[in-house]
């Protein structure tokens, strides 16, 4: 496929031929899969909610609005640094269009590799919230440095600095399933999710078009990182105020962490 036929209808065959391939597997396969422990118990309990969405944003209302700051700087770092880097790449440091597609798979190799290792240390000393400080306040610290290294043009600064800073942000990335289902009670975890599929959708969705607004209107090639530092930053602060169940022997069937006595 070339030309014409290549931007505007061919790019999404893969997606469309994907989708219509594994989402019949996947709902077999889900639909096959035993129910946990926990779930049987509140099911047995007759403690089942039903609509557990509608619970979640009326009592779990803290947790929703921490989960949602909080989770913002994942899908920001994620998608600046992974999605929009080959943009960055060819258009401000004028590098090949293939140095740019390398630096993103040297990156995704660094934090595929980490993940089991930081999801490891977490179960290991019993907690969560720390690895995500680190991955927020690390970025928070290093998202100028890395564009800064990429914007001199030089391929070897650039990997040194995507190296780094994956290593860092990976910490989040062996935990952040951990640490959202552990701040939901069984009933409701699964709704849990949403501010941080919220935060993906348009702090992360939109990470690629604010990052070349914003060197638009400040004519700054390394202003995409205040956009990365801003999100990290918020995100802390959020994570500093969230509680931590990776220590709980048992998480709560019917109220999250933050409306029981279990912390």
């Amino acid at each position: 496929f070339h030309g014409v036929f290549l931007d505007t209808i061919a790019w999404r065959l893969p997606f469309i031929i994907g989708g219509a391939l594994l989402i019949p597997v996947a709902y077999l396969l889900r639909a096959g899969l035993p129910e946990t422990i926990p779930f049987k118990t509140v099911e047995e309990k007759k403690e089942l909610v039903r609509v557990p969405l509608a619970k979640v944003f009326v009592k779990e209302k803290k947790a929703m609005f921490l989960q949602l700051i909080g989770m913002i700087f994942t899908p920001v770092t994620f998608y600046t640094v992974l999605t929009y880097l080959p943009t960055y790449v060819i258009t401000e440091t004028h590098l090949p269009s293939s140095d740019g597609f390398l630096l993103v798979a040297i990156g995704a190799v660094v934090t595929i590799a980490l993940i089991p290792v930081w999801g490891y240390l977490s179960d290991v000393y019993k907690t969560r919230r720390t690895f995500f400080l680190i991955a927020s306040i690390g970025g928070a610290i290093l998202s100028y440095p890395l564009f800064l290294l990429i914007s001199t043009g030089v391929f070897a600064l650039a990997i040194v600095g995507i190296i780094v800073f994956q290593i860092i942000l990976s910490t989040y990335n062996g935990t952040i399933n951990a640490f959202i289902g552990e701040s939901f009670p069984t009933n409701d975890r699964y709704s849990g999710f949403v501010p941080y599929n919220i935060s993906t959708a348009y702090a992360g969705g939109f990470a690629g078009f604010i990052a070349i607004d914003l060197i638009s209107a400040t004519h700054n090639p390394l202003s995409p990182s205040f956009y990365m530092i801003g999100a990290c930053v918020a995100s802390a602060i959020a994570i500093y105020f969230m509680k931590d169940a990776a220590k709980l022997s048992k998480l709560p069937e019917t109220n999250s962490i933050y409306y029981s006595d279990v912390l």
